[in-house]
């Protein structure tokens, strides 16, 4: 039982047709089927886009930008886009305050070189940027004075688990994260709660 259970109960083939014959002099000519002789590596730009992937405008926060950073890691499983196109793709998801941040990364790195960013390499300069250490901090510090109080208990656990990310120092084992959650909520529900003893959040 956990803590949370116990409070709420390519390759693609072209075909090419040669066209219908209009002069009677002359023999009709068969359609031809033409086999593409390479395949397409990863996702079009179309499939990754039907995957409706979340934009990003300038939030300095974050729980939004790791969010839409999973959001968008999520996309590319589900499209299967390829390595060397995630940062092309991504690109377009910057909107607003975030597409001039990356257009300042493209003037100083230069454009084909940014073009040619790895996954990882985007995502740590975008932290840099959205997720600055200061912010990171006062989450962690938000999080060790979390308690339920006026929230729902569903509430709560959204928050706990959003700002948790941020603290993983003190919920890097199951024990400790259990321990931690039962601690912030009302002290009637964690009389029940612990009564259930859990051993998973």
């Amino acid at each position: 039982m956990s803590a949370y259970q116990g409070n709420l109960g390519g390759g693609e083939e072209d075909y090419k047709y040669s066209r219908p014959n209009t002069n009677p002099n002359l023999s009709i000519t068969q359609p031809s089927r033409h086999i593409a002789n390479h395949e397409r590596r990863g996702c079009s730009y179309k499939t990754f886009m039907n995957c409706r992937p979340p934009t990003f405008n300038e939030e300095i926060d974050p729980i939004l930008s790791s969010t839409w950073i999973m959001e968008i890691e999520g996309t590319f499983d589900t499209s299967k886009c390829a390595d060397e196109d995630k940062v092309i793709y991504v690109a377009i998801m910057l909107k607003r305050e975030a597409i001039d941040w990356w257009g300042m990364v493209k003037e100083v790195r230069g454009h084909d070189a940014a073009k040619r960013m790895t996954w990882d390499e985007f995502t740590k300069i975008f932290k840099e940027k959205f997720c600055p250490q200061t912010a990171i901090k006062q989450l962690e510090e938000e999080f060790l004075r979390l308690e339920q109080r006026n929230m729902t208990v569903r509430e709560y656990t959204t928050t706990f688990t959003k700002k948790s990310r941020f603290a993983k120092f003190y919920v890097s084992m199951e024990e400790m994260r259990v321990e931690r959650y039962i601690w912030g909520i009302k002290t009637a529900i964690r009389e029940f709660v612990e009564i259930q003893k859990p051993c998973t959040f």
